[in-house]
C-alpha cells in the first residue's frame, strides 16, 4: 500500500514519519498506480492450470500463473516497481517467466497470452530477468537453471522450431560488436525479423542488455561472466559515426551499419524505415547508453560538450523561461517522435534521459526537465501520455513522483530526483515500511534537492543503492524552490556511475629500501611500496615468507604510497624468497568489479649471520714483586731534618717505620757526608 502527501498534516491527522491517513494519492498518481499492476494478467485458473507456450496445459501449485510480458517496455521501470513494492508478486511472475523458457522452448521477447509476437527489437527479457535477480525475485529453486537460460539467450541463437526469435544475430554480434543492418523493403532479413531492419537501435539494446547481464552477474559473484558481459556494454560505440554534422552545430551521432561495415549516415530527420532505429532516431537513441556516459562524454567531445547536446535536446532555454511546460520542440506524442530530434517524453527508450544530468554533476536539470514531463499527465480517467505498454509508463511517473527511478537494469543504481510529494509510506508485503519525506514539494513547479539523508545518514550522492530501499527504511529530502547556490551531487565521486566504465586503477609495486635482515633478530622490514595510478584508494597486502602461508602484512600511507610491511625473524642466514600479494580495499559499489585485480610480487630478503666478537687475548701476568733482603742494621738513620740540618738518631727502630731502601741509602750518604766534614776539619785544625 503507498499512502503520500502532497501537503502538511492537518490537525488530528498522523503524520508520523511521513505516513498519513489524510491525504491519499492524488487521483492522478491512484491512476498510474493502478495501472502499474494490470499486467502481466493471471493465466492460472483457480486450480492452477493454464495454458503455457507449448498450447498445452500445465498446472501451477501454490503459485499463480502469469502471461503477456510487454518486455520491450516493461524491463525498464515496471519489473523494478513490481519487485520492489510487490515482491511475491514478483516472484511469482518470474517463476512464470521460468515456465515460458522450459515450455516454450525459449525466453519470448513479447508473448500475448501463450502466444509469441516476436515484436519490437533487441532482447528485453535479458534485462527483465537481470533486474529480478538484483531485486532478489527470483525463488531460490530455478535460480541457477535461470541463470544459463539468461547466459544462453544472450549468447546463442534459439533453436530451429521455437516460437521465440531470440538473438537471431547472435554470431555476428559477439564477432563485429554490432548488428548488421538490412533495410525493411529490400526483402530477406531485414523483412523478415526487426531485429535487423531495426540493427541501430537493437545494437543499442544489446549492448545495454548484456551490461545488465554483467551487473547482476558482478552482484552475484560471478565475476568472470560479469567481466564478459560488462564490456559488451561499450558496443553502442561501435555504431559511432563522427562525420555527421548535426543541428546545433554539433558532430557524431550513432548511425545502423551495414554487415560491410559501412555507416547508414542519413539525415537526422529520416524516418525509422530507412534509418535503422525503431520508434526513434538516432538523435534519441544517441542517449541509449547509460551503461556507459564516460564514453558517451568521450564520442561527444568531453563532458562540457556533452552538457550543452544535452541542453539543445531537452531546450533547456525554454525550461528555465516557463517551468513546468513541455517545449514546443518535445516531441508531441503519437508517432511524430518517427521524425523528431528533440525530447519524446513518452516513448520507452527515452524515459530515463531526464537523470543523464545526474551523470555528469548537474542534478538540478533533471527536476526542470521531469516538472515538464510530470505535467504532461492529466488528471483523467485514462490518466496517461500515449501507449502505457502494460504499466511502463505509469511505473515510470509513481516512481519519478517518489523521487526514485532504476536507471541501469542489474545494476542496482536508483536515480534520485526532487519528489512530487512531501510524504510517503510504502508498507512492503514483508510488513516493513519505506518512508519519504520531501518537505516543500511542489506539484507543478520544478523543486531541487539541497541535501539527502539515506536511513538518517547524510547521503551526498544523485543515486542510492536498491539494497537501501528493498527493505524499508528512510529516503528524506531536503528541497529548495531554487537551484542557485546548490551544491548536492555535484562533485565527481557523488556522479551516477557508469557500469561499463568501471574506476580503474594499476598498481605499481616495488621492493623496500632495505631488504636485509640478521638472522635470529626479529626485525619489521618495508617490503614493497605501492602506488595506484589512477587512484588513490586503501589496499590490503599479505606477505608469504619462503613459501609458507601468507599472512596479513601492516599497511600504512606514505605521500601518496602504501607502505608494505612485515614482522619476522630469521632462524638462518639465507636468501629467503618473499611473496607480497596486494588487493583493493576501495569502497566500490556492489555492481562494479575492484578497483584493480588482485596481484602478487616475487620479491627477496638477504639474512646475514649474527657478527661475532672478536677473540680477546689472554692477559699479561703483572710483575711479582720480589722479596726485599732485611737491611743490616747500622744503628744509624738518617732523617731529614725540618730545620735544614742533619740529625743522627740511634736506633733505627725508634722511629716507627719499616726500613727500606731509600732510608738506607739515604742513612748511608749522610754517613759519608758527615765523615768528610770530619775529615776536613781536622785537616784545618792541624794546617
Amino acid at each position: 500500500m503507498i499512502r503520500s502527501a502532497r501537503k502538511p498534516a492537518t490537525p488530528g491527522t498522523r503524520n508520523s514519519a511521513g505516513s498519513t491517513s489524510r491525504h491519499p494519492l492524488s487521483s492522478a498518481r491512484s491512476t498510474q498506480l493502478y495501472k502499474t499492476l494490470l499486467s502481466p494478467t493471471i493465466g492460472s485458473d483457480v486450480d492452477g492450470r493454464y495454458t503455457g507456450m507449448d498450447a498445452k496445459t500445465h498446472t501451477a501449485n501454490g503459485w499463480n500463473y502469469y502471461q503477456t510480458f510487454s518486455l520491450w517496455d516493461t524491463y525498464r521501470t515496471q519489473a523494478t516497481f513490481h519487485a520492489l513494492f510487490a515482491k511475491n508478486r514478483a516472484a511469482d511472475i518470474v517463476r512464470s517467466m521460468y515456465q515460458a523458457r522450459v515450455e516454450g522452448g525459449w525466453f519470448p521477447r513479447w508473448s500475448l497470452g501463450s502466444v509469441e509476437t516476436n515484436i519490437m527489437a533487441g532482447d528485453p527479457v535479458s534485462p527483465w530477468i537481470a533486474e529480478n535477480f538484483t531485486l532478489g525475485t527470483v525463488p531460490d529453486d530455478i535460480a541457477g537453471r535461470m541463470w544459463d537460460y539468461l547466459v544462453e539467450n544472450a549468447t546463442t541463437a534459439p533453436p530451429v522450431g521455437v516460437a521465440s526469435v531470440g538473438r537471431q544475430s547472435a554470431a555476428f554480434y559477439l564477432a563485429n560488436g554490432h548488428i548488421p543492418y538490412y533495410p525493411e523493403g529490400g526483402g530477406g532479413l531485414g523483412a523478415q525479423f526487426e531485429e535487423y531492419r531495426h540493427g541501430g537501435s537493437a545494437t543499442m539494446e544489446f549492448a545495454a542488455a548484456d551490461a545488465s547481464i554483467g551487473s547482476a552477474a558482478q552482484r552475484l559473484g560471478k565475476t568472470g561472466q560479469a567481466a564478459e558481459f560488462l564490456a559488451r556494454g561499450t558496443n553502442w560505440s561501435k555504431l559511432w559515426n563522427p562525420d555527421v554534422t548535426l543541428s546545433g552545430g554539433f558532430k557524431g551521432i550513432v548511425n545502423a551499419v551495414t554487415p560491410e561495415g559501412q555507416f547508414v549516415s542519413v539525415p537526422e530527420r529520416t524516418d525509422v524505415t530507412r534509418s535503422g532505429f525503431h520508434e526513434g532516431t538516432p538523435w534519441h537513441y544517441q542517449w541509449m547508453a547509460t551503461q556507459d556516459v564516460v564514453g558517451l562524454q568521450q564520442k561527444m567531445g568531453g563532458r562540457e560538450e556533452f552538457v550543452k547536446r544535452l541542453d539543445y535536446y531537452f531546450n533547456q532555454p525554454a525550461l528555465q523561461s516557463a517551468p513546468g511546460v513541455s517545449p514546443s520542440s518535445w516531441a508531441a506524442g503519437g508517432s511524430t517522435y518517427y521524425t523528431s530530434i528533440g525530447y519524446n517524453p513518452g516513448n520507452e527508450p527515452m524515459l530515463m534521459n531526464p537523470w543523464l544530468y545526474g551523470f555528469v554533476g548537474e542534478p538540478a536539470k533533471t527536476n526542470d526537465v521531469l516538472a515538464a514531463n510530470l505535467n504532461r499527465f492529466p488528471n483523467t480517467p485514462g490518466g496517461g501520455v500515449g501507449n502505457d505498454d502494460l504499466g511502463t509508463l505509469a511505473a515510470w511517473y509513481v516512481m519519478a513522483s517518489l523521487g526514485i527511478q532504476p536507471v541501469m537494469p542489474g545494476s542496482g543504481i536508483m536515480a534520485l530526483n526532487a519528489p512530487k510529494v512531501q510524504a510517503a509510506t510504502i508498507t512492503l508485503e514483508s510488513g516493513e515500511k519505506l518512508r519519504i519525506t520531501a518537505a516543500g514539494a511542489k506539484e507543478k513547479l520544478p523543486s531541487y534537492i539541497a541535501g539527502v539523508t539515506v536511513n538518517d545518514k547524510v547521503h551526498t550522492a544523485a543515486w542510492v543503492d536498491v539494497d537501501e530501499l528493498r527493505n524499508g527504511g528512510r529516503l528524506d529530502f531536503a528541497l529548495s524552490g531554487t537551484n542557485a547556490g546548490l551544491d548536492w551531487a555535484t562533485a565527481q565521486k557523488d556522479w551516477i556511475p557508469s557500469v561499463s566504465a568501471p574506476r580503474k586503477a594499476t598498481p605499481v609495486i616495488v621492493p623496500g629500501a632495505d631488504l636485509t635482515a640478521i638472522a635470529g633478530q626479529e626485525k619489521t622490514i618495508e617490503v614493497a611500496r605501492v602506488t595506484l595510478a589512477g587512484a588513490v584508494e586503501p589496499i590490503t597486502a599479505t606477505v608469504s615468507w619462503a613459501g609458507g602461508d601468507p599472512v596479513a602484512a601492516t599497511v600504512t600511507e606514505d605521500n601518496g604510497a602504501w607502505v608494505i610491511r612485515s614482522t619476522s625473524t630469521f632462524a638462518a642466514a639465507a636468501s629467503v624468497s618473499c611473496v607480497v600479494s596486494i588487493a583493493s580495499a576501495a569502497n566500490t559499489p556492489r555492481f562494479s568489479p575492484p578497483l584493480f585485480a588482485p596481484t602478487s610480487t616475487n620479491l627477496t630478503v638477504l639474512v646475514t649471520a649474527a657478527p661475532v666478537d672478536p677473540p680477546v687475548d689472554p692477559p699479561v701476568n703483572p710483575p711479582v714483586d720480589r722479596p726485599v733482603d732485611p737491611p743490616v742494621d747500622s744503628g744509624v738513620t738518617v732523617v731529614p731534618p725540618t730545620t735544614g740540618t742533619v740529625k743522627a738518631v740511634s736506633g733505627l727502630a725508634d722511629t716507627g717505620m719499616a726500613p727500606t731502601m731509600f732510608s738506607l741509602l739515604f742513612a748511608a750518604l749522610g754517613a759519608i757526608a758527615l765523615g768528610s766534614a770530619f775529615v776536613i776539619r781536622r785537616k784545618r785544625a792541624h794546617s
